[in-house]
């Protein structure tokens, strides 16, 4: 098992945001705030054609839980969305609660590899 390196205060900072997201998406409602977050620390650290990032293995476990996480929130709003349109034909119940199950699989998922200090596939 490999053991994480030590942190530097800036990568300190981006584990606690990404465990605060990780956090407000197991509660949902507060989830789009969680998305806003992911949204905006994934923009900051993109990799721009042209840029020269010398990216350590910490930051690249990091970005790809933050992509994970809105991945994860941009595909169960698409399916509840199908969900409440169908609900008047007694499907859509059906699949909301599969959304809402791949929601959670997807996010315990996530912090299990997070926790074991392995990225998610981007």
């Amino acid at each position: 098992m490999r053991q994480l390196a030590i942190l530097s205060s800036s990568a300190k900072s981006e584990t606690l945001i990404l465990w605060s997201t990780y956090f407000l998406y197991m509660l949902f409602a507060p989830a789009l705030l969680g998305f806003g977050i992911n949204y905006l620390v994934s923009k900051n650290h993109e990799k721009r054609p042209g840029q020269d990032h010398a990216w350590n293995e910490n930051q690249e476990i990091i970005f790809s839980h933050h992509q994970w996480l809105m991945r994860t929130f941009i595909f169960v709003s698409a399916f509840m969305m199908v969900g409440v349109g169908t609900m008047y034909y007694g499907v859509g119940y059906a699949v909301a609660v599969l959304a809402l199950i791949w929601w959670f699989y997807r996010v315990i998922k996530g912090m299990i590899a997070f926790a074991n200090h392995r990225g998610m596939p981007v």
